[in-house]
């Protein structure tokens, strides 16, 4: 349907990452259980702040979604540290699963 001229502009996970947009932390959540690689938006990432929050976060989301998560959804809400937060799970730059961990305004 499109060419490759049409295409107005294209922003990937990769270019988010390396913007500063979305920061990864693929290392830290695969040492909490995560089999996927894994983004935090920059505004959760300044809210959490620490990586002691960051890790607990992790943790306590890998805990939550093993066993609450319903397996169809490719959304799921959660509390963190006083906020409401969002992770998501979708296609990355190569069609990949991965996750990315925001606050709902982020998406």
């Amino acid at each position: 349907m499109f060419e490759k001229t049409n295409i107005i502009h294209q922003f990937t996970r990769a270019d988010a990452i390396q913007a500063g947009v979305l920061i990864d932390v693929a290392e830290q959540a695969r040492d909490c259980g995560f089999a996927v690689p894994v983004a935090l938006s920059v505004t959760l990432f300044q809210h959490l702040s620490t990586d002691e929050r960051i890790i607990a976060m992790l943790e306590t989301l890998h805990a939550l979604i093993f066993v609450a998560g319903d397996g169809e959804s490719d959304r799921f809400q959660f509390q963190t540290f006083g906020a409401k937060a969002l992770c998501h799970i979708g296609p990355g730059d190569r069609g990949e699963a991965v996750m990315t961990i925001g606050l709902p305004d982020d998406f």
